[in-house]
């Protein structure tokens, strides 16, 4: 893998001839007869044998820290190479600093990404240099020559390059029958996936569709107090639970947390005397991310509120319920009109004479999205219910973190799909829960 500059901030990454660092037949031994003739392995099981301290897989191909559940961490995507053909080069943009290197005996690259000119990170690392405590998100491309895979690792800034190498090192690949189970995961094809990113033709712009929608969707409004039916809210069916947003409180302190909701990450959303922070919003001018980046041209702070939401889930049926699935998610909706649309800041479009194009909204410990909740069950000891008996209700309490000047604007929603910044058929279908203060 050989890896070239385009301008500041671009990186063409070349895979070049044999990728192994012991060419051998013993890697084409090592292969599938589909691999052999050509033929691309649809699954994997990917392993890992070395995860940091206290991190955990959320998913198939993720793994998180468990005081950052589902946030953070690192994400892995495995891609089929074929070797007959020319295979497509790996582009990325707004690259700061990369390295070829090997990682345990496998050709391997990585790099940094840049931060936004004027960001609070902007000087956590050095033009050129690989930095362990940069702030910025990084990658890293590795190739299995025994099975002609890719391995693309995303790597979030709470890890290390330190960290993200030993975790590296430590996966292995190999083609499976399985179509489902533990780790077991689905195979890209990456010159597919390069040829319909350079097929140059006009992406459709769904925002309007993503962001707004017909004030008449939003008839199957429930109220606090009112009774939801979750049958079937995910993959499991659920039969005979129903749920019940009980109440809703407002704070701005810490101590109307309880201990069990609080991770050291929480924590960080809050000063000294455990009063919450404000949202820091930063209005950026895009970079074309070969010789500009990302440039903060605007930044305003944004008081917050704590929204404490309470749901009793019942049992009604006849038999036990177990690991129940349960999710929230508040999505602030102002009325246009005739027509509903998603209120968030990094919703926000620019006006005449603004010269930034885009928004992003810090999140520091949980969001209007990413809640906190007293209630953790399942294998994973995240958003789950152990058991409900007939009969027996079991009440979970999730806190959310949301505007203080958007909340008149607050709609709840149980479903496990999302529809908390995006329009979403199922949320609609559930019914939001109006929460509006």
């Amino acid at each position: 893998m050989h890896n070239q500059k385009v301008g500041k901030y671009g990186l063409k990454t070349q895979i070049e001839g044999p990728q192994t660092a012991a060419e051998s037949t013993e890697n084409m031994a090592d292969q599938t007869t589909e691999e052999r003739a050509g033929k691309a392995a649809e699954y994997v099981r990917l392993e890992i044998s070395y995860l940091p301290k206290g991190m955990v897989q959320s998913e198939e191909g993720k793994f998180s820290f468990e005081d950052n559940y589902m946030q953070g961490g690192v994400s892995m995507i495995v891609y089929q190479l074929t070797p007959e053909k020319t295979i497509a080069d790996i582009e990325n943009t707004g690259i700061a600093v990369s390295e070829e290197t090997s990682i345990g005996g496998r050709p391997a690259v990585y790099m940094e990404t840049a931060p936004a000119e004027g960001d609070s990170a902007e000087n956590s690392s050095t033009e050129g240099t690989a930095n362990e405590n940069t702030t910025g998100a990084k990658k890293i491309y590795m190739i299995y020559a025994e099975h002609n895979y890719l391995l693309e690792m995303f790597i979030f800034p709470d890890v290390t390059k330190e960290e993200a190498f030993q975790i590296a090192e430590g996966v292995s690949i190999t083609p499976t029958e399985e179509t489902r189970g533990e780790n077991v995961m689905q195979v890209c094809s990456w010159n597919d996936m390069e040829n319909e990113a350079g097929k140059g033709e006009p992406e459709t712009d769904e925002s309007e569709t993503l962001m707004t929608f017909p004030k008449e969707k939003m008839k199957n409004i429930h109220l606090i107090g009112g009774e939801i039916s979750l049958d079937q809210n995910g993959i499991e069916a659920t039969p005979g639970l129903t749920a019940i947003v009980s109440d809703v409180t407002i704070s701005d302190n810490i101590s109307s947390l309880s201990e069990n909701m609080l991770e050291d990450d929480t924590k960080a959303a809050f000063d000294t005397d455990g009063n919450l922070l404000p949202m820091k919003v930063e209005y950026l001018k895009s970079g074309d991310g070969i010789n500009t980046v990302d440039e903060v041209v605007e930044t305003k702070e944004i008081p917050m509120k704590i929204v404490s939401v309470t749901v009793d889930y019942k049992n009604n049926g006849k038999t036990a319920l177990s690991n129940v699935m349960f999710n929230g998610g508040i999505a602030l909706l102002a009325e246009y009109g005739e027509n509903m649309q998603f209120d968030a800041y990094m919703n926000e479009k620019p006006g005449t004479g603004d010269i930034w194009d885009c928004v992003n909204e810090e999140s520091i410990g949980f969001s209007q999205e990413v809640y906190l909740s007293d209630v953790h069950g399942g294998e994973r000891h995240n958003n789950y219910i152990n058991t409900i008996n007939p009969g027996e209700t079991v009440t979970v309490r999730m806190a959310f973190k949301v505007p203080e000047e958007k909340l008149n604007e607050m709609y709840f929603t149980l479903s496990n799909y999302g529809g908390s910044h995006f329009y979403d058929e199922t949320s609609l279908q559930l019914g939001y829960v109006d929460i509006r203060q």
